[in-house]
């Protein structure tokens, strides 16, 4: 299946559910950490600083919660309890990616409603929230919690959350989401990055659709939310 083929599958998956909100807005999940926000960037800053780590950048957008641990060769919970004590100084400090807020904003106005999903200790979730107000103030209806606790254990199952919040399609920056997506229940958008490529052999999985932007992203949205509309 090639893009143009996924993106009719999109359109015919958006078309047949029904949004969330009294049958007018329609929940749409955003992972914020390296989407949204300069998380890697700052915190490669601050791993520099505090432990003198020296690794490139783009390893930290790609191994993940496991792979950091072993970047930084500590245990789990160590890089865990590193992760926490990184938030809660650098809280303040969080930016938005490039065009992110105007992005946001538009889609926004296309009848979604934008729900933050974090991958984040739940402890954090007031800095998260702060975070995420003061960057993109107005924007999220609800901040969602499905990192690890400091001693390794799972906070949540993000899969079940999703469900229960009626979240249809989820908008990745990273690999890590793919896991979830569903061509009947649950679309993954995956914005393209260095980062995020697969081998040239290997396609996406089924229900993942691929833009090149968060831009991009803002013009399938508002495609798809008008589309009903012109009886397509």
């Amino acid at each position: 299946m090639d893009n143009e083929e996924r993106e009719e599958a999109f359109f015919a998956f958006f078309k047949n559910t029904q949004p969330s909100e009294g049958g007018v807005k329609r929940n749409v999940g955003f992972v914020p950490d390296g989407l949204l926000l300069e998380t890697f960037t700052l915190l490669r800053h601050w791993a520099r600083v505090s432990f003198k780590d020296n690794h490139e950048l783009g390893l930290y957008y790609t191994c993940g919660l496991e792979g950091t641990a072993r970047l930084w060769k500590v245990s789990l919970e160590v890089a865990l309890k590193r992760f926490y004590t990184f938030h809660l100084q650098n809280g303040t400090a969080f930016q938005g990616m490039s065009g992110a807020k105007r992005a946001l904003e538009n889609i926004k106005r296309c009848n979604i409603n934008p729900i933050a999903v974090a991958g984040r200790n739940p402890h954090l979730f007031d800095v998260t929230k702060d975070t995420l107000e003061r960057v993109f103030p107005g924007i999220f209806s609800k901040v969602l919690m499905c990192g690890l606790f400091s001693d390794g254990k799972p906070s949540a199952d993000r899969a079940k959350l999703l469900k229960d919040e009626n979240i249809s399609i989820l908008v990745e920056g990273n690999l890590t989401g793919l896991k979830h997506a569903d061509p009947v229940r649950l679309w993954v958008i995956l914005v393209d990055a260095p980062w995020n490529q697969l081998p040239a052999d290997e396609p996406l999985p089924p229900g993942v659709l691929r833009v090149a932007s968060l831009a991009e992203l803002e013009g399938l949205l508002s495609t798809a939310t008008i589309m009903p509309t012109l009886g397509v």
